[in-house]
């Protein structure tokens, strides 16, 4: 189940004009499972969701069932400001109030999904691995996404 939210959260953020007008569409859009060790990063940023952690839970009731899933979305991107624009485009979607994760309730595809914002770090400059002076920016927003499981 951990697995089909990480492809929800995949499938909204492709939903999200203010995203994929930055990263692109469908199969072509940089929007990854994991950090791609190559250094190819496009002037407007990469994105990779990461589960972190699953807890499942119970209700009040007693009865388990909802779980609780700490999601990692990291931005990565050649400068601060393609990072920090890529970053508020997945929290707001480009509206205000936000239309985009930092507050999200919905069905992506199979499985609903409430999403809350916990926190944000960067941007923070990261050395490259080829030995070029240009860092790399990244941002780190921390999600906590709950779903009932299907029984």
């Amino acid at each position: 189940m951990a697995s089909e939210v990480v492809q929800s959260l995949c499938a909204k953020l492709l939903t999200m004009t203010a995203v994929t007008d930055l990263v692109g569409t469908g199969n072509d859009a940089r929007i990854e499972s994991e950090l791609a060790q190559d250094v190819s990063v496009p002037a407007n940023g990469t994105i990779v969701v990461e589960l972190d952690s699953t807890n499942p839970s119970n209700d009040l009731g007693g009865l388990g069932g909802l779980d609780y899933h700490d999601v990692n979305i990291l931005v990565r991107a050649p400068t601060p400001a393609a990072a920090t624009a890529l970053a508020e485009a997945i929290r707001r979607n480009g509206t205000d109030p936000g239309t985009g994760l930092a507050g999200y309730s919905g069905t992506p595809i199979d499985t609903k999904i409430d999403a809350t914002l916990g926190g944000t770090t960067g941007p923070t400059k990261i050395t490259r691995g080829d030995g070029s002076a240009r860092p790399w920016w990244d941002i780190n927003m921390s999600f906590e996404v709950s779903h009932n499981e299907v029984v």
